[in-house]
């Protein structure tokens, strides 16, 4: 029927399959020596009408009709696409997808559909464990709390809330990343709360610009597919976003999209763009710059609402054309081009990935993109926007639920009183009103003496932070540790405690996706063990601690959220359908706020003894520890 050698070529656009042979000989099959190495070839088994492509790992496992069927989310990258998970005998058996058009269209990347076995892995934590004697030997829950309490008493009547520091994850669900802050600010009394593990200089840093909202996806997917221009600079698109990735090949290779990439390196999706341009390393701001002083020098900002002061537009010339060029690397030709595009297009979508997020100095960068969208008009254009793509399945929900040194909820300023008096009336607790530390700083209190207990919920804070020794050396001086997780790893047998959470695939709980999409999930099966829901034990933390709050249920949670959180009002567990829903902020600046900021480029300090740049990221089929 050929539908796997049409999806290789006409959805996944790499053309692995191919039709060989001729008439009744014809043979299915990939070139020789080749292999099908499209990061959605699992797609290829789910529509075969026949059999004749199967998953091995799931092949002669269980009776299809004998397992259960749940509708979940994928758990590793910030797309939110929608699986089905086939369970039996309380173990996953596979993923398939679960069709949601304003997402994913049916279909699912590899590492979603085959990364699942990290929930079924056999080490498992299934019961606390205590470090006794250099050794981790199991204990009861009632036992466990008991520890952590009396410890953490003991540590704040001595040195106070300050001592306390807790580390959340992306890729916990909103309700385990609300409760966990809920816990710190309310019983324990500190701000010293962040779950950006990946960057040393993360955003969105304390001067960040008054547009929360900017610092996420203000498009939806859907949008993708409708816009004239697509603009992606630092992103990896195939690797991050894969799902995002095939809406691209799609609007250039059927809608008629124009597409441009910019970045440090080549990428995949380079090959679908009508221009990449490879500039060198740290020099985007001046790349930007130089895009918006030829929109304002070649009179191609037309939106009268845009207001330029004459001071920015004489410093723009400081970006000329030539000078930028070889600043950067590229040729004038290529930043006078994109500028056309830029100015002329009547709507256009800029996706910033990864390689801005971590880099030196992400915030002038984000600042030089907000620049650009004011000049060429984007914040007020239909189906245009600046988007910034978090890497993580929960990176958005995280910032959203206020785990932030920071930012309360809703990435509302700890500043903003009123704000903070309505959470301290409905969580009925003082929220301290200092700001607390980023991960970095934590980690720098924690080697001055200042911070004594870390609280970590699923993070492998040793193998993602970038200085794994720095970390290493800093736990050891650590008075208490408590590790909440679920496998094994360096950080739990450093841990003074672990407590066993439960996987994306045991608890019921919502997600926000890169869209900022929130959608639901269901537990597939029972909890492994001894294991308990992520939230279920901070609260039963907080009972023994006798601290202000106790909940019962993640629906209880989720309709809080819903109630206090900006922009998730209407989104209770009952209400959110299975495809998710948006939440109501207008995710664009208001253009008529809007001040054009200067933004120097800044060139990354190199030294004789460290000549290279090492760029890193993740692989598709590859994410994290024991997966």
């Amino acid at each position: 029927c050929f539908k796997c050698v049409r999806f290789t070529s006409e959805v996944a656009c790499e053309g692995d399959l191919g039709a060989f042979e001729r008439g009744g000989h014809t043979q299915i099959a990939t070139g020789i020596g080749e292999a099908v190495k499209n990061e959605f070839s699992g797609n290829i088994i789910e529509i075969c009408p026949v059999g004749a492509l199967t998953s091995k790992p799931f092949r002669y496992q269980i009776r299809t009709w004998l397992a259960n069927k749940t509708a979940s989310v994928c758990n590793f990258c910030a797309d939110g696409c929608n699986l089905t998970l086939w369970t039996a005998k309380n173990k996953i058996h596979r993923a398939t997808s679960r069709r949601n058009d304003q997402v994913d269209q049916g279909w699912i990347c590899d590492k979603g559909r085959f990364g699942v076995d990290l929930v079924n892995h056999p080490q498992r934590i299934t019961s606390p464990l205590l470090k006794k004697s250099g050794q981790k030997i199991e204990i009861s829950w009632d036992e466990a709390y008991e520890y952590a309490s009396k410890s953490f008493k003991t540590i704040k009547e001595r040195q106070g809330g300050t001592a306390f520091a807790a580390l959340g994850s992306a890729h916990c669900s909103n309700e385990d990343n609300y409760v966990l802050q809920k816990f710190f600010r309310t019983v324990i009394g500190t701000n010293h709360i962040d779950h950006r593990v990946f960057y040393k200089n993360p955003l969105p840093g304390s001067d960040s610009s008054k547009f929360q909202t900017s610092y996420s996806m203000t498009n939806s997917i859907q949008d993708i597919e409708k816009t004239e221009l697509i603009f992606v600079l630092g992103c990896d698109l195939t690797v991050e976003h894969p799902i995002l990735g095939l809406r691209v090949k799609k609007a250039v290779n059927k809608l008629g999209a124009i597409l441009v990439v910019a970045n440090n390196r080549g990428t995949k999706i380079g090959k679908f763009a009508s221009q990449e341009i490879i500039y060198k390393f740290g020099s985007e701001v001046s790349f930007l710059n130089a895009l918006a002083n030829q929109l304002v020098e070649k009179g191609m900002v037309r939106s009268e609402k845009v207001k330029i002061q004459p001071d920015y537009e004489n410093w723009l010339k400081n970006y000329s054309l030539e000078k930028t060029a070889k600043q950067c690397g590229i040729n004038a030709l290529e930043i006078e081009s994109l500028a056309k595009l830029l100015g002329e297009s009547k709507s256009c979508l800029v996706l910033i990935g990864r390689d801005v997020i971590t880099h030196s100095y992400n915030l002038d960068v984000v600042e030089a993109v907000l620049n650009l969208g004011y000049l060429t008009g984007l914040f007020g254009k239909k189906f245009s926007g600046i988007n910034l793509l978090w890497e993580y399945c929960n990176s958005q929900g995280a910032l959203d639920m206020g785990l932030l040194p920071d930012r309360l909820p809703g990435l509302i300023p700890l500043s903003d009183k009123g704000y903070r008096a309505k959470l301290e009336q409905a969580w009925n607790a003082k929220i301290p009103d200092q700001p607390g530390y980023t991960l970095k700083q934590i980690l720098e209190a924690i080697h001055r003496g200042e911070v004594k207990c870390l609280y970590v919920l699923q993070e492998d804070l040793i193998n993602n932070y970038p200085d794994r020794e720095f970390v290493k050396t800093a736990l050891t001086q650590l008075e208490l540790l408590v590790v909440q997780t679920i496998l094994p790893g360096e950080l739990t047998q450093m841990a003074h405690l672990v407590l066993p959470g439960l996987s994306y695939a045991e608890k019921n709980g919502t997600y926000t996706s890169v869209e900022r999409r929130v959608q639901k999930t269901q537990a597939a099966f029972k909890p492994l063990g001894n294991a308990k829901p992520d939230w279920q034990i901070l609260s039963e933390l907080s009972l023994w601690m006798q601290g202000p709050f106790v909940h019962y249920s993640s629906q209880e949670i989720t309709d809080e959220i819903a109630a206090l959180v900006p922009g998730y009002s209407g989104m209770q567990y009952d209400k959110l359908t299975f495809s998710g829903d948006r939440p109501s902020l207008n995710g664009q600046p208001d253009i008529s706020e809007f001040q054009l900021k200067r933004t120097e480029y800044r060139p990354v300090a190199a030294s004789d003894k460290y000549p290279l740049v090492l760029l890193t990221g993740n692989l598709v089929y590859h994410s994290g520890t024991l997966s």
